[in-house]
C-alpha cells in the first residue's frame, strides 16, 4: 500500500493503480475475514473444552463425594479449576488486544494454580506462537520499508554513515566509528 500511495502521487488518476489498490484492499479483508473466523472458532472450541471439563469435574466431585472424599479437598480442586478457567478467560481477552506479554502473565498464574493443566500449556504455546508470527510480519515490514528506499537515497545515507565513522576514527573514538560504519554496511545491504 505504501507503494501504491507513492504512485498516486505521480498519477492520481491512473485506472490500473485503482484497480491494484482495490485488488490489495479486497485480499487484506479477505484474510482479515478468515483470521476472524479462525480465532471465532478457536475460541468456541476452548469454551466448549473448558464446560465439558468443567462438567467432567462436577461429576467427579459427585463421585469422590459417594466415596467419602473430604468436602474440603474437592473445594479447593474445584476453586482451582475456577482460578484457571478465569485466568485464561483474561488471557484469551489479552490475547485478542495483541497484549501477548500479559497473557502470558496470566498463563503463568494459571500455571502456578495448576501446573498440570493441558489448557494452560495449550495457550501458552497459542501465545507464543502469535508471538512469533507478529515478530516476522515486523521483521518482513522493515525489510519492506528498507526496500522502498530509492537507491541514491541509500547511497547518499552510506554515505553519511561513512563519513561520520571517517570523523569519529580522527577523533580516536573508535567505537562510535564501527558503529557508523556497521550502519552503513546494514543500509547497504538493503541497496
Amino acid at each position: 500500500m505504501r507503494v501504491i500511495t507513492r504512485a498516486y502521487v505521480l498519477d492520481p488518476v491512473n485506472e490500473s493503480l485503482q484497480a491494484c489498490e482495490k485488488r490489495i484492499q479486497e485480499a487484506q479483508e479477505a484474510a482479515l475475514s478468515i483470521a476472524e473466523e479462525q480465532r471465532r472458532i478457536a475460541e468456541e472450541t476452548v469454551r466448549r473444552q473448558q464446560e465439558e471439563e468443567l462438567r467432567q469435574l462436577e461429576q467427579a466431585e459427585r463421585e469422590r463425594a459417594v466415596l467419602g472424599e473430604s468436602a474440603e479437598t474437592e473445594a479447593k480442586r474445584r476453586a482451582d479449576k475456577e482460578k484457571v478457567f478465569l485466568y485464561l478467560t483474561k488471557a484469551r481477552g489479552y490475547m485478542n488486544d495483541g497484549r501477548y506479554e500479559d497473557a502470558l502473565g496470566e498463563v503463568a498464574l494459571a500455571f502456578i494454580v495448576n501446573p498440570f493443566d493441558e489448557d494452560v500449556k495449550q495457550m501458552e504455546q497459542e501465545i507464543i506462537g502469535l508471538q512469533e508470527q507478529l515478530k516476522a510480519q515486523q521483521t518482513a515490514s522493515a525489510e519492506e520499508e528498507a526496500a522502498a528506499i530509492p537507491a541514491d537515497e541509500s547511497a547518499e545515507q552510506i554515505s553519511t554513515y561513512l563519513a561520520e565513522a571517517s570523523r569519529y576514527a580522527s577523533e580516536h573514538e573508535y567505537s562510535k566509528a564501527l558503529d557508523e560504519a556497521a550502519e552503513s554496511i546494514y543500509a547497504r545491504s538493503f541497496e
